[in-house]
């Protein structure tokens, strides 16, 4: 059932013009679907990322009718996907990690 309301909407926001502040005002939408990308082996994960992804892209930051519709999903994704990053840094820093160039100047 979630996997085909993600589905839809993320159909929806793509080839309808919804106005963004349908999306910030829907209650707990963008808090459950963030929420969804903290748990990757969850059957909704897949569909969660599609949908970030498209709203990303359909509502660009440049745009002042998305300002608040940008004010909310950024902060919630920065500090919901903060400790998964700080674990994912962990992992790279623990001995045995080979450290390339690149992990070299990501820190």
């Amino acid at each position: 059932e979630a996997q085909r309301s993600y589905g839809a909407l993320h159909t929806w926001i793509r080839y309808v013009p919804v106005p963004p502040t349908v999306i910030t005002e829907t209650p707990h939408m963008l808090e459950s679907t963030v929420q969804t990308l903290t748990v990757p082996e969850s059957d909704l994960h897949e569909v969660a990322v599609d949908l970030i992804v498209e709203i990303l892209r359909m509502y660009p930051s440049h745009i002042p009718q998305n300002e608040l519709l940008v004010q909310k999903l950024i902060p919630l994704l920065l500090s919901m996907l903060q400790p998964a990053f700080d674990r994912a840094m962990q992992h790279t820093t623990q001995p045995g990690h080979e450290h390339d160039e690149e992990d070299e100047n990501m820190r």
